[in-house]
């Protein structure tokens, strides 16, 4: 069998989607399965043909260099016309049986659906939220028109759908769509991206809490957190907030101005976007970990990358728990759950967690264990084999 996935945007990137597919060539290299990665996007200081982790990974060259708007958009169309070339080239030179969308661009899929239909390959969507949030951004009034009529049509030209969440799946069912066309693939982390990891400076009398994501608070709530992390210091002075993520200009200015309304300049670092390669290192040497996504239409139906990856620490997380978050987290025993995202909960909640250190180790190390048992990268890749190998068998009998 030989599966390919197709990525319009970058691969490696650092971005939740690169670790999430990451995860599934780790997982097909595991079942034996052959695997490649096309990435419309070309990728700096990378080959354009190379093996990574035991599949073929495609990228295009740059064919011009610069930041400016034109330039921007010409990488964009030869990268994806690079891409449809490559994937018929692939076609044509080997024998391809599945082939997994794991981006948004609607012409491109439609022109890579009809492919596959033309070649006999099945065709998957890999689908990690719901269908409206990958329309957010866009402010034609028409579009919008259009897309509330058509939201769900392309999906049903797919030969099935791996959706991340029940949330989902319970989705496209009330739009009538094929139950024996869906398949529920968990989030995946690859838990040894987390082991041996150096811990530094042990006897710091720091208290490092982290938190990794954007800085849009309608988003993640970072705003929540920063005012939490203000009631928590009159108890813990040497408590030190690390943020990992960046944001748009007026997002980091307004959360500058919180910081310095609230007197925690000292108490709270900026990191903005870290290398993939030094997150688990701060992650691992935190003492908590905290999301504050407050409840919305990516809550309910997504699942937070970051929370699975604070799971695979083994480190006390601190998060809410909306849509299948809540299936999987348990109060206490494996996460410490807020109800909503009011900053005085999640300030009881950390003080909790300092003040029974102990038993927080102990739920943490419980939350390790569950990332290892459901949502492990050859467990989640077992399940798309099997379900390729189910919809080959009907569509030959």
């Amino acid at each position: 069998m030989h599966i390919v996935i197709f990525k319009i945007q970058n691969f490696l990137d650092s971005s939740a989607s690169s670790h999430r597919f990451e995860c599934y060539i780790k997982g097909f290299n595991q079942n034996h399965i052959k695997s490649s990665l096309i990435s419309c996007s070309p990728a700096k200081n990378c080959n354009n043909n190379k093996k990574y982790l035991g599949a073929d990974i495609f990228y295009p060259p740059i064919p011009i260099i610069g930041r400016r708007w034109i330039a921007r958009q010409i990488n964009k169309l030869f990268g994806r016309l690079w891409g449809l070339y490559k994937l018929l080239n692939l076609i044509k030179n080997n024998y391809v049986d599945c082939l997994i969308i794991g981006d948004n661009n609607d012409l491109l899929e439609y022109i890579i659906i009809l492919i596959c239909k033309y070649n006999n390959i099945l065709v998957l969507r890999e689908l990690s939220e719901h269908p409206e949030i990958y329309y957010y951004y866009k402010n034609i009034i028409m579009q919008k028109i259009l897309y509330k009529n058509t939201m769900f049509l392309k999906y049903r030209l797919y030969d099935g759908l791996l959706l991340m969440t029940n949330e989902l799946k319970n989705l496209f069912i009330s739009k009538r769509f094929n139950f024996n066309k869906i398949k529920i693939i968990p989030q995946t982390v690859d838990i040894n991206r987390f082991a041996n990891i150096a811990i530094r400076n042990e006897n710091n009398a720091e208290i490092m809490v982290t938190y990794m994501g954007s800085l849009n608070n309608k988003k993640d709530g970072i705003c929540t957190l920063i005012n939490a992390i203000s009631i928590v210091r009159s108890k813990y002075p040497n408590i030190m907030l690390y943020v990992l993520g960046d944001g748009a200009d007026k997002e980091k200015f307004l959360i500058k101005i919180l910081i310095n309304q609230l007197k925690l300049s000292n108490n709270i670092t900026l990191l903005g976007l870290v290398d993939e390669k030094d997150t688990p290192t701060y992650l691992c040497n935190s003492k908590i970990l905290i999301s504050c996504r407050p409840f919305s239409t990516q809550a309910k139906y997504g699942f937070p990358t970051k929370v699975a990856e604070y799971l695979a620490t083994g480190k006390p997380i601190i998060t809410t728990a909306y849509g299948d978050l809540k299936n999987y987290l348990k109060d206490g025993v494996n996460a410490y759950i807020v109800e909503n995202s009011d900053y005085k909960a999640f300030a009881d909640k950390i003080l909790e967690v300092l003040d029974n250190y102990d038993k927080a180790i102990e739920v943490g190390q419980k939350g390790k264990e569950l990332a290892v048992n459901s949502f492990n990268p050859e467990k989640q890749t077992k399940m798309i084999i099997d379900f390729v190998s189910e919809l080959k068998y009907k569509v030959r009998y």
